[in-house]
């Protein structure tokens, strides 16, 4: 089985496009899950233009930074939704302290500022992103946060992992 973490479907977007490495929550990762690989899922809510402007103004001050050839691909839409778009490996958990972490970090998580005011905050490292060619699609009921699908599904599409 693998684990999937449903992401709102910009930040998903982020990840498929390997911009975001970490994923921004107000609690830990599952202990069980670091080191393992799990599926991003974009969640089937419509993207947030605010969030898709904020991010995409990230990444218009990293094409014109020192690493400006790593951010030269597609501006992130949130455009595939209900969706497995990728894959990657969390590899750790980090309780964040301070809002100076926030400002040093930026163009690796994309959160705004307002999630990291509310009260404590954990970076989830991703690594070997691996995105979807082809998205998989399909439905959940309910309050989600994770759930699991059969690593064959994922075979039967032609996803090797």
């Amino acid at each position: 089985m693998l684990p999937c973490l449903i992401i709102w479907p910009e930040y998903a977007d982020a990840i498929r496009k390997k911009y975001k490495c970490f994923e921004v929550r107000n609690y830990p990762a599952p202990e069980k899950y670091i080191g393992q690989k799990i599926g991003i899922y974009a969640g089937k809510r419509k993207p947030d233009q605010k969030n898709n402007d904020r991010i995409n103004s990230i990444l218009d001050t990293l094409r014109a930074g020192p690493d400006s050839s790593f951010y030269q691909g597609p501006y992130v839409s949130g455009d595939v939704r209900g969706a497995l778009v990728a894959t990657a490996t969390l590899v750790n958990c980090t309780k964040i302290k301070t809002y100076e972490v926030f400002a040093y970090c930026e163009k690796y998580h994309f959160a705004p500022a307002s999630f990291f005011e509310s009260g404590p905050c954990f970076f989830w490292q991703l690594e070997n992103i691996r995105p979807l060619k082809i998205p998989i699609r399909f439905s959940l009921k309910g309050p989600v946060t994770w759930f699991s699908i059969p690593m064959e599904t994922l075979r039967v599409q032609g996803v090797g992992l």
